[in-house]
């Protein structure tokens, strides 16, 4: 299959008939490829409406189209551009202005005849007669056009790093020599000795004050109102 991509912008046109009779026409194209039985052989693209350009709307809109160079020369194919007057109102359709009709074999004389895929050239100019309803020309399509070859990129493998076999790596369980010395030395940096840190410890326990004796006076006031109430009871039996 010889494919290329047949690169167009839709620059212009000039001098259209106004097929609206009182509000500016507002132009925009459907671009699109077909045969001779107006069948469709492509998607159908659509320009922009230039809401100002009445009879001499400019868009300069790109279009791609992927052709099939041998079934175009064989179907004998065209390029079509139907040029539209948008309308406001949703419940009237949009007017036909014209269309202009290019065969794909046209296009290629451009080029040689060919459209080859290892050839560098620059894009082509085309002016063409916008013909109306009534077949009467009325206006004219300008715009570009080039072929190139349909670059196909392939994605690169996907690349799976599978993990490695764990590695028995020996972890030293001494202790790092020094890491007491800290502790064993003292702040006057004198050398302690266990005994000595035992002593220290407990000479600290012993210099602490003894918790207050709460729970002995909690005791005592009991006591003393359990006097109270046993002589408040002898009174009253007396």
């Amino acid at each position: 299959m010889d494919c290329r991509v047949l690169q167009l912008v839709i620059q212009s046109a000039r001098e259209l008939r106004n097929v609206n009779r009182v509000t500016t026409m507002k132009p925009y194209a459907l671009v699109s490829i077909r045969d001779n039985q107006n069948n469709l052989h492509s998607s159908e693209e659509k320009t922009p409406a230039d809401r100002g350009g009445g009879s001499n709307p400019t868009w300069n809109s790109p279009v791609t189209f992927n052709l099939d160079i041998t079934k175009a020369k064989e179907s004998n194919l065209e390029l079509v551009v139907k040029l539209m007057s948008f309308r406001r109102n949703h419940l009237c359709k949009d007017k036909e202005i014209g269309e202009v009709r290019v065969f794909i074999t046209k296009l290629l004389e451009g080029f040689g005849g060919e459209a080859k895929a290892d050839a560098v050239v620059a894009e082509k100019q085309m002016s063409a007669n916008v013909i109306t309803a009534d077949a009467k020309p009325q206006g004219t399509l300008l715009f570009s056009y080039k072929f190139e070859s349909v670059s196909t990129v392939q994605k690169p493998a996907r690349q799976i790093n599978f993990p490695t076999e764990p590695q028995n790596v020996q972890q030293d369980t001494e202790q790092p020599a020094g890491w007491v010395d800290p502790l064993i030395k003292g702040i006057d940096g004198t050398g302690l000795t266990n005994t000595g840190l035992t002593s220290v410890v407990t000479s600290d326990a012993a210099a602490a004050p003894p918790p207050p004796a709460t729970q002995t006076h909690v005791a005592t006031a009991v006591e003393d109102e359990e006097d109270d109430y046993e002589d408040e009871d002898e009174d009253f039996e007396d």
